[in-house]
């Protein structure tokens, strides 16, 4: 069975793969080489296996569950279940800026930022990725970063039982957020809610009410 783990890029992905790993026992795959997390030596944390394309057939009917991270569209005629990881837009995409930054070596914060902002990427931007996710049939299993920060384990537990999957720790190390800082610091660079108070300016806050507002008020974001 495929459980797909969809989020804009910077939402919140590797936060529940690593509980998913390293509290429930459970395998993680991706749509990507995340040459990234392999760079980093992550990968083993993750418990990332490979995923290979070309034995979808297999993997949805197999019994095991495979969580896959992807942040593209729902596939077409696609009925797995979902866990989609929903942030705060504004947050979302400063990280976002910060990771072409720190990881893809771009220059140039407020530029990208706007860019993040107002670009039709990732199915059409941060609110068209939002809207497309939860249109899937099934509809997904919503968790939201902000509550991970504060309960990782119970709301990925509640994730779980609502896909009736086991859900017992199995007693791994889950790092704290201050250890995988120390270890990669570019990649978990704050692991709080709310940084866009401080790293976005106002013309661009206006820019991102201009093409999100609708979308953040539907998932409760003010």
């Amino acid at each position: 069975m495929i459980i797909w783990l969809a989020s804009y890029p910077r939402s919140g992905n590797t936060l529940v793969r690593l509980v998913l790993a390293q509290v429930y026992g459970y395998d993680t795959y991706s749509l990507y080489n995340d040459a990234d997390v392999q760079g980093m030596g992550m990968a083993d944390l993750l418990h990332q296996k490979h995923f290979d394309g070309r034995s979808m057939t297999e993997y949805e009917q197999s019994p095991k569950p495979y969580f896959v991270k992807t942040h593209e569209s729902p596939p077409t005629l696609d009925f797995s279940p979902t866990i989609y990881i929903v942030r705060d837009g504004r947050d979302t995409l400063v990280s976002h800026a910060h990771y072409r930054i720190d990881i893809e070596k771009a220059s140039g914060f407020v530029e990208i930022l706007e860019d993040l902002v107002w670009r039709r990427q990732w199915l059409g931007g941060w609110s068209a990725h939002v809207r497309t996710w939860l249109r899937k049939s099934p509809a997904p299993f919503v968790l939201r970063f902000e509550d991970l920060l504060v309960s990782p384990f119970k709301h990925v537990q509640k994730a779980l039982q609502h896909l009736e999957l086991p859900a017992e720790p199995v007693g791994g190390h889950m790092p704290t957020f201050e250890e995988l800082h120390e270890r990669w610091p570019k990649f978990f660079r704050g692991g709080r809610a709310g940084s866009w108070t401080r790293e976005m300016n106002a013309s661009t806050r206006q820019m991102f009410h201009k093409h999100h507002a609708e979308v953040m008020e539907v998932m409760g974001y003010r």
